[in-house]
C-alpha cells in the first residue's frame, strides 16, 4: 500500500513543479551589431582581451544554485583594438566594469586573457560590458568571419543576422 501511495506524490509532485530553462538565440555579431547601434546607447565595438580578478566572479552554491545575485560589477581592464569605418585600427586600452547579470541559475561569464569580440557600452562611469546569460555582446575567440561581419556592418553594407535556429 505504501509503494502505490509514494509513487501518486511522486507522479503529482513532479506534473505540478515547473520546469524551467533558459532560453537564448545563438548570438550573432549581425545581430548583436544591430541592437547595439539601435540601442540608443553609445557602444564600442573592440577586439580584445579582458583581464579581470576571476576570484570575484559569482560562485554558485551547490545547495542552493537558483540563489544567485541578479548582478554582480566586477572592475577589469580591456586592452585591444575599436573597431571605425576603416576597421580595428584604433588602440583601445581603458578601464571596464564587467557586469554579470544572472538570471535564476543562469549567469554570464567572461573569458579573462582570451582574444574577444566585445559590445561595450560607454557610460558617465567609463565603459560596461553586459556579460548576460545568453552571450550576445561578447565573441570569444571570433573568427575570420565575425570579424569580417562586423566590419562590414561597421561600413554600412548589409548588415544581415544568420536565420535563427
Amino acid at each position: 500500500m505504501k509503494r502505490p501511495m509514494i509513487a501518486a506524490i511522486t507522479a503529482l509532485a513532479a506534473s505540478t513543479g515547473q520546469a524551467q530553462a533558459l532560453s537564448c538565440v545563438r548570438p550573432d555579431v549581425a545581430r548583436s551589431f544591430l541592437e547595439a547601434v539601435h540601442s540608443g546607447r553609445s557602444n564600442a565595438v573592440v577586439h580584445g582581451r579582458v583581464s579581470l580578478d576571476t576570484g570575484l566572479l559569482p560562485r554558485r552554491n551547490p545547495l542552493s544554485p537558483n540563489d544567485m545575485p541578479p548582478r554582480t560589477r566586477i572592475p577589469g581592464r580591456l586592452e585591444g583594438r575599436s573597431l571605425g569605418k576603416a576597421g580595428f585600427t584604433a588602440e583601445f586600452d581603458a578601464p571596464l566594469s564587467v557586469d554579470i547579470l544572472c538570471q535564476g541559475p543562469w549567469c554570464g561569464s567572461v573569458s579573462p586573457n582570451v582574444p574577444q569580440l566585445l559590445f561595450v557600452e560607454k557610460t558617465g562611469e567609463g565603459f560596461v560590458l553586459a556579460a548576460e546569460p545568453c552571450g550576445q555582446f561578447q565573441f570569444p575567440q571570433p573568427t575570420p568571419d565575425q570579424l569580417k561581419t562586423v566590419r562590414f556592418c561597421m561600413r554600412g553594407a548589409a548588415c544581415r543576422p544568420q536565420a535563427d535556429y
